[in-house]
């Protein structure tokens, strides 16, 4: 069952180096009102996309600043645990995660669907390019996985613009 959290970033995501791919870590916190304690608690979730496309990367480096609201949904979860200031902190980690709606303030309104040629390796995918992009898309406009869009790359198709008929 796949799990969908939508938040506010209260801080810019973090960019690591993953190999070939540059990373991004988010955090989001949710608050809820705990009926057992009467009492606000927090709900905290981690998250990260991995992308190794230039186009790619400079759209999560402009959408994954403070204040943006997102949309992240993961195939699975796992709990972590550590040692905060104030004792064992809990987070829920995201994995296999897609980012959806993306809202920044800086641009209009978008949505990143999962990105084309993740490392099956790696656990976490991370957003395709903007809808102006070029890509492998099917006719409904959802991307194709990296196993589908082989059947262009094997025949030396260039990438679409989504909404266009591919190349002959």
């Amino acid at each position: 069952m796949a799990t969908t959290v939508t938040g506010k970033l209260n801080k810019a995501a973090r960019e690591f180096q993953a190999g070939a791919y540059t990373g991004f870590g988010v955090n989001i916190g949710k608050q809820y009102y705990d009926r057992e304690t009467k009492q606000k608690e927090w709900t905290n979730y981690e998250a990260a996309f991995f992308s190794n496309n230039e186009s790619q990367i400079n759209f999560m480096r402009s959408a994954l600043v403070e204040g943006s609201v997102i949309e992240i949904s993961a195939k699975e979860e796992k709990i972590k645990s550590f040692d905060g200031n104030n004792g064992p902190v809990l987070s829920i980690q995201l994995l296999e995660c897609d980012l959806g709606y993306v809202f920044s303030g800086q641009q209009s309104n978008q949505s990143a669907p999962a990105q084309q040629g993740a490392p099956s390796q790696t656990p976490q995918q991370s957003p395709q390019m903007p809808p102006s992009q070029l890509g492998y898309y099917w006719a409904d406009g959802k991307v194709m996985s990296p196993e589908e869009s082989g059947y262009w790359t094997a025949r030396n198709i260039q990438p679409w613009v989504k909404g266009t008929q591919p190349p002959a």
